[in-house]
């Protein structure tokens, strides 16, 4: 059974992807073309770690070390870092003010 639902999410994908290159969606339809259920699988993930702990992606996603759930989590990380280092940078420019 997961093979034909896999065969039909394949199938599913690469419609998409015709459907966004008639569109004129080129960039979009080479990422479509490429989808995988693997590519779902992670975009879940990655979706999950927005509003969940990461020991419930754990679960849900059926690791077995929170170690690997955690990969989901490192891009959230990256953009806290990026934002608050912005944060610092307009603080202590001359004439900002700190609230």
């Amino acid at each position: 059974m997961a093979s034909s639902v896999a065969a039909s999410l394949k199938t599913f994908f690469r419609e998409a992807a015709t459907e966004l290159a008639t569109q004129g969606h080129h960039d979009d339809a080479k990422k479509m073309a490429k989808a995988s259920t693997h590519w779902l699988r992670h975009t879940r993930g990655a979706h999950s770690a927005e509003t969940m702990p990461v020991n419930m992606i754990q679960r849900l996603l059926g690791h077995a070390s929170v170690a690997t759930t955690s990969i989901y989590t490192s891009t959230d990380d990256e953009l806290l870092f990026l934002l608050l280092d912005d944060s610092l940078k307009i603080e202590t420019q001359p004439g900002s003010r700190v609230s």
